[in-house]
C-alpha cells in the first residue's frame, strides 16, 4: 500500500499523424532521451522518387508540398542517361538504374528534369545536423517544402526550365552538403517534401545523373525524460537547454522529470493557461507571474526524478459551480477580445470552454479550402501566425480556457489537388501551441470530454473532405472516387477512446461532451450521427456544448433526449457567451450578449497587496449575475481574510491564500439586474494565523527507515490534499502509528488541520476513509509525551471531505504536537498544519 500512485489520471491524447497506429495519452512520456544519438536516414540512396522527364515547363508550383505529382513516373535511383554507362556512376550510389528520357533529339536534349520525394521528421527541434549526399551531373537545385535549400553547379539568380548548368561535367560530381541552416525554419514535424530539378549544361550533353541520400543527426542526448498528466508540452520546450513549457489541459495536473545524468540540472518551467494566483506548484522557486502564466525554477538532483503537482489551492464546490462557454471566435480582435473577453473576465470564472474555430485558419474542411482561387492556394493551410494571433487575443484573460478544434483550425491543405502530402499537419500545429486535440478532465463530480468529430484522416481527399457519404467516426465509406474505403484508423481510435473515457466516468454525476460539431451539424455524413448518438446514449451523456453554426441554440436532441447548447457567436459584432451552472445533476445556462452586459467592478483602494482592508463596488444591469468572482490582493501580514456585504453585514464566501508578496482573496458572490453591491474584505478572526509546523523537524513511530516516497517531511511541507504527497508509516502492524512535530518554541495553538488525500473511488483510487477517523491531536512540552493534552480528535465516524479543521480553546503554550492514531494498522497523513497567531520566527 506504500507504492507511489500516479495521481489523478486526466486522460488526454493527441490526434495527429501518429494516430494512424494509436492515440497517445498525455500521461505518457513526452521526450525520451537516448544515451548516444544515432543518425537517422531520412532518404536512402537508390530510393524511389517521382520524376517528370517530358521537357515541360513546370514553373514553380511543382516545388510546393501540396503539389499533385500523382501523374508522374515512379522509379528507384540513380536516374539518368549516358553515352558511357560504365563511366556514369558514383561510389555512393552506383550506376544508373532508371534511364530517363532526354527528348526526341540527341542534339537538343531537355534542359530540366524534375524529381520529388518525401521524408518524415518526428521532432524538428531535436536536430543537430542534416546532410545530403548527392551524386549529380550537371547542375542541381533542391527545394524543401517549397523553399530553396541548396544549389550545385548552377548560376545565381532565378532558375527556370531553360536555365543551363554552369559548367559541363565529365563524370558525375559527388558532394556532401550541410543543409542544417537552410532547413532550420523550413522543416515541419511529420511529412516533408523535397523537390529537385536537374539541369544540363548544354543541349548536346552526353549524360545526366542524379541520386541522393538525406541523413539527420539528433541533438546529443539530454539524459532527461519528461512525462505529464493534465497538461501538455507546447512551444517553448527545449529539454537540452533545460527549458520546459506546459499548457494546462485541466484545472490540475502534474509532471515528472527523470534526470539520468551524473550532475544535477536546473530547469526553468513555464506554466500557461493558468491563473498564477489560483494555481500553485508543489516544488520549485517562483521567478515571475504573468496574467495567465507563471515561471518557476526547479532543481532535479543527479540520477533522480522529481514530480511536481500543479493544482488549485482551493477547489470549486464539486456539485455546484459555474463556467463560461463560447465558440467560433475566429481571431475576432474587435468583438471577441475587446467585448466578449472583457465581460467574461469581469465575471472571472474558474475556467472557460471554447468549442472550436479558435482561428480564422482556412475556411472549408480539414482537407483544404476547396477553391483554387481563394484562401492563398497552394498555401491554404493553418500556420504559426494563426495560433500566435489567437493566443495574443487571450493576453488579458486570467483564467484557463479549454479548447477543442474546429474545421478552421486543422486545415492542412491539399483539397484542390486532392493531395495528402500534408496529412496530419493541421493537428501538429494545434499540438504545438495548444496541446492535444482530444482530452478529458474532471471538475468535482462532473467529467468533461473535449472531443472532435472533424479530424484529419488517411485518404481524406479521396473521401471528399469528409462531407459526402463518409464517416467522421468509425465508418466505412464511399469516397469521391466511388470506391468503398475501409474504416479509417483515426476514426476507430477516436471512437474507442471516447468509449473508454465515458466508461471511466460512469461514477460521475455528470458527463459533459464539448465538440465543435453536434448531432444536427453534419451534411451527408454516413453513419457518424447515428454512431455518436448510440455512443452518447450508452454512456448517459448529460449535456453537449458545441459551435460551428454561428448562432445560439438551446434544445434537446429529439432522438437521445440529451440537452445541447450551441454557442457559435463569439465573432458576432455583439458576441455572446453562456454562463453555465452545474448544480448537482442539473445543468442550466444563461445566454449573455456582451453589449448587453453592463457590469463594472471598482476596487476602491489600491488592489496591490499593501492593504489589510479594502472594498469593491459592483454595479450591474442587463442580466441577473448569479456568479461573480472578485480577486483581492491583500497584505500578507494576514493569512486569512473574510468578506462581507457592506449594506447587510452578511458574510460572503471567500477563499484566502498567502503568497510571498501578498495574500490573494477570492470572493464568490452574485448581483441582480440593476443592483449595486459593496463588498468589504478584512482580516478574519485569527486571520494572522501562521502554520508553525511548516517544514519543522518531525519524528515518527517508525522503527525502520522511512519510506523514500512518503517520508515524514512530506506531512509538514505545506502541500495538502495531493494524492502522492504525505507520510505513510512503514511500521504499523499491531501498533498505533504517530507523527510528531517539534515547533521549535512553545506556541499557543489556535487551530489544527489534517489533510487527507482524495480517496474517492475515481480514477483507479480506492474509496477508503480509514485515514479520516480514529486519531487524536496531542500537545505537550515533553518530547516523549509522558503527559499531554488532546487538542482535538476524530472517533470511529470519519470526518467529511478531505480536510479536517479543529479550533483550539486551550490557552497553554506547547512545543510538541503529535498526530496519533487510536487504532492500529496502516494509515496515511497528507498534511498536518498547526496554527498560532505568533510569528513562526519567535
Amino acid at each position: 500500500m506504500n507504492a507511489k500512485s500516479i495521481g489523478r489520471k486526466v486522460i488526454s491524447l493527441f490526434i495527429a499523424m501518429l494516430l494512424l497506429t494509436s492515440l497517445l495519452a498525455i500521461t505518457g512520456p513526452a521526450k525520451t532521451a537516448e544515451a548516444t544519438p544515432a543518425s537517422v536516414t531520412l532518404i536512402a540512396g537508390n530510393s524511389e522518387w517521382k520524376y517528370l522527364d517530358d521537357g515541360s515547363n513546370q514553373g514553380t508550383a511543382w516545388r510546393a508540398a501540396s503539389f499533385n505529382d500523382s501523374g508522374w513516373n515512379t522509379a528507384a535511383g540513380p536516374f539518368g542517361y549516358s553515352g558511357n554507362y560504365a563511366q556514369t556512376t558514383t561510389t555512393a550510389f552506383g550506376p544508373i538504374n532508371e534511364v530517363i528520357s532526354y527528348g526526341p533529339s540527341s542534339t537538343s536534349k531537355y534542359v530540366t528534369t524534375y524529381f520529388r520525394n518525401t521524408f518524415t521528421i518526428d521532432d524538428k527541434d531535436n536536430i543537430a545536423s542534416i546532410a545530403a549526399n548527392i551524386g549529380i551531373d550537371d547542375g542541381l537545385v533542391l527545394y524543401v517544402n517549397g523553399q530553396e535549400a541548396y544549389r550545385r553547379n548552377m548560376p545565381s539568380g532565378t532558375v527556370t526550365n531553360t536555365t543551363w548548368a554552369s559548367i559541363a561535367l565529365g563524370a558525375p560530381d559527388s558532394v556532401t552538403a550541410d543543409l542544417t541552416t537552410a532547413l532550420q525554419s523550413v522543416l515541419q514535424n511529420g511529412v516533408n517534401v523535397i523537390a529537385a530539378e536537374v539541369h544540363q549544361a548544354t543541349a548536346g550533353s552526353s549524360d545526366l545523373y542524379f541520386d541522393m541520400s538525406l541523413t539527420l543527426t539528433p541533438l546529443p542526448s539530454s539524459g532527461v525524460t519528461v512525462s505529464q498528466s493534465g497538461m501538455a508540452q507546447v512551444i517553448g520546450t527545449d529539454i537540452p537547454n533545460n527549458q520546459l513549457a506546459f499548457r494546462m489541459r485541466a484545472l490540475e495536473g502534474s509532471f515528472t522529470i527523470h534526470n539520468e545524468n551524473e550532475a544535477a540540472k536546473t530547469f526553468t518551467v513555464t506554466i500557461r493557461n493558468a491563473d498564477p494566483d489560483y494555481i500553485t506548484v508543489s516544488e520549485g522557486t517562483m521567478l515571475s507571474k504573468g496574467t495567465n502564466s507563471f515561471v518557476f525554477e526547479l532543481n532535479v538532483p543527479a540520477d533522480d526524478s522529481i514530480t511536481v503537482q500543479v493544482a488549485p489551492w482551493y477547489e470549486p464546490d464539486p456539485d455546484n459551480f459555474y463556467f463560461i462557454a463560447w465558440s467560433d471566435n475566429q481571431d475576432g480582435t474587435s468583438p471577441f477580445k475587446n467585448k466578449l473577453l472583457v465581460k467574461a473576465e469581469l465575471i472571472n470564472p474558474v475556467f472557460s470552454v471554447n468549442a472550436g474555430d479558435v482561428t480564422t485558419g482556412t475556411p472549408g474542411t480539414i482537407g483544404g479550402a476547396g477553391n483554387a482561387n481563394e484562401y492563398g492556394y497552394p498555401n491554404d493551410y493553418v500556420k504559426d501566425i494563426d495560433y500566435t494571433k489567437y493566443l495574443s487575443l487571450l493576453e488579458n484573460y486570467t483564467t484557463p480556457i479549454f479548447e477543442v478544434p474546429g474545421n478552421h483550425d486543422l486545415v492542412r491543405g491539399g483539397w484542390v489537388d486532392r493531395s495528402d502530402t500534408r496529412y496530419g499537419m493541421g493537428e501538429a500545429m494545434w499540438n504545438k501551441y495548444l496541446g492535444p486535440t482530444t482530452y478529458s478532465f474532471d471538475v468535482g463530480n462532473t467529467h468533461f470530454m473535449m472531443t472532435n468529430f472533424h479530424y484529419d484522416m488517411p485518404n481524406w481527399t479521396k473521401r471528399w473532405g469528409g462531407n459526402l457519404n463518409n464517416g467522421y467516426l468509425k465508418m466505412g465509406t464511399v469516397g469521391y472516387l466511388t470506391t468503398t474505403l475501409a474504416n479509417d484508423d483515426v476514426g476507430d481510435a477516436l471512437y474507442n477512446w471516447m468509449d473508454a473515457t465515458f466508461a471511466a466516468a460512469a461514477g460521475k454525476t455528470n458527463r459533459i461532451a464539448v465538440s465543435h460539431h453536434n448531432f444536427n451539424m453534419f451534411v451527408s455524413d454516413g453513419n457518424t450521427v447515428g454512431t455518436a448518438r448510440t455512443l452518447y446514449s450508452n454512456h448517459d451523456v448529460s449535456y453537449m456544448i458545441s459551435g460551428h453554426q454561428h448562432n445560439y441554440q438551446s434544445n434537446v436532441d429529439s432522438v437521445t433526449g440529451i440537452p445541447y447548447l450551441v454557442i457559435g457567436t463569439a465573432s458576432h459584432s455583439n458576441p455572446a457567451f453562456a454562463l453555465v451552472h452545474v448544480n448537482g445533476s442539473q445543468i442550466t445556462h444563461q445566454h449573455m450578449l456582451a453589449d448587453n452586459i453592463n457590469l463594472t467592478i471598482n476596487y476602491n483602494s489600491a488592489n496591490n497587496g499593501t492593504l489589510t482592508t479594502n472594498t469593491a463596488t459592483i454595479q450591474n444591469s442587463g442580466y441577473n449575475m448569479p456568479f461573480v468572482r472578485l480577486k483581492f490582493r491583500m497584505s500578507n501580514d494576514h493569512e486569512i481574510y473574510e468578506a462581507k456585504d457592506v449594506a447587510t453585514g452578511a458574510t460572503i464566501p471567500s477563499f484566502s491564500k498567502r503568497f510571498d508578496d501578498y495574500t490573494v482573496v477570492y470572493v464568490e458572490t452574485s448581483i441582480g439586474n440593476g443592483a449595486t453591491r459593496n463588498v468589504e474584505v478584512t482580516p478574519a478572526a485569527g486571520g494572522n494565523e501562521v502554520n508553525v509546523a511548516l517544514n519543522k523537524t518531525v519524528s515518527t513511530s517508525d522503527t525502520t527507515t522511512p519510506s523514500p516516497d512518503y517520508g515524514p517531511l512530506e506531512a509538514v511541507d505545506g502541500i495538502g490534499g495531493q494524492w502522492d504527497n504525505g507520510w505513510s508509516p512503514v511500521t504499523f502492524e499491531g501498533i498505533s502509528p504517530w507523527l510528531q512535530v517539534d515547533l521549535g518554541n512553545a506556541y499557543v495553538i489556535k487551530r489544527v488541520q489534517v489533510d487527507d488525500r482524495p480517496y474517492d473511488g475515481q480514477d483507479g483510487r480506492p474509496d477508503w476513509n480509514g485515514p479520516r477517523r480514529n486519531f487524536e491531536i496531542r500537545a505537550s512540552n515533553d518530547p516523549s509525551f509522558g503527559t499531554y493534552a488532546v487538542l482535538g480528535s476524530v472517533g470511529t465516524t470519519p470526518y467529511s471531505g478531505y480536510v479536517w479543521n479543529q479550533a483550539v480553546s486551550d490557552s497553554n503554550a506547547y512545543r510538541y504536537i503529535r498526530y496519533a492514531r487510536t487504532d492500529t494498522g496502516y494509515s496515511f497523513l497528507s498534511e498536518l498544519s498547526v496554527y498560532s497567531e505568533a510569528d513562526p520566527s519567535d
